[in-house]
């Protein structure tokens, strides 16, 4: 099998299996309010919507794959190194541990900044105010829209 189709049939397989292991592990991280509020967005939705979208694209793409017959290497489109996808893997998964720590405004900033570097590999010129304003407005959009509590961490004075 030409090594191009393996790796994309790897990222297809890690995609689907990312959407179910949230899927699975989405009850035991975030907790619904059980202090008797009455809240209209469940904590979990966003990152339940997200494991749905995340298993539909992987899904979508396995469908994909195995409909085309044949491929050209002019047709496919520039293949995810390996080694990206792994350390946005990791850094996912880093993020979520030292989200209790540091906050969420900055283990996100450095999140997307590392993204970033990932996708593009832009200079910190471009990539920092990029982070900081999607940072500010997924901030807002939780905290002050929806009243999903978020860590402070290291910003609690």
């Amino acid at each position: 099998m030409n090594q191009r189709l393996t790796g994309n049939l790897i990222e297809i397989i890690v995609t689907i299996l990312l959407g179910v292991s949230i899927l699975l592990l989405l009850p035991y991280q975030i907790q619904n309010p059980s202090d008797g509020s009455n809240v209209v967005v469940s904590p979990q939705l966003f990152p339940r919507m997200f494991a749905i979208v995340l298993i539909l694209a992987g899904l979508f793409q396995l469908i994909s794959y195995f409909k085309v017959k044949e491929r050209n290497d002019e047709d496919d489109e520039k293949e995810v190194e390996l080694t990206a996808l792994l350390v946005g893997i990791l850094a996912i998964f880093i993020y979520a541990l030292l989200m209790p720590i540091l906050g969420f405004i900055i283990a996100t900033i450095l999140d997307i900044v590392i993204f970033i570097y990932l996708i593009g590999r832009p200079k910190l010129y471009f990539a920092l105010p990029v982070a900081v304003i999607a940072t500010i407005i997924i901030w807002a959009v939780f905290s002050q829209v929806l009243n999903v509590p978020l860590p402070i961490g290291l910003l609690k004075i």
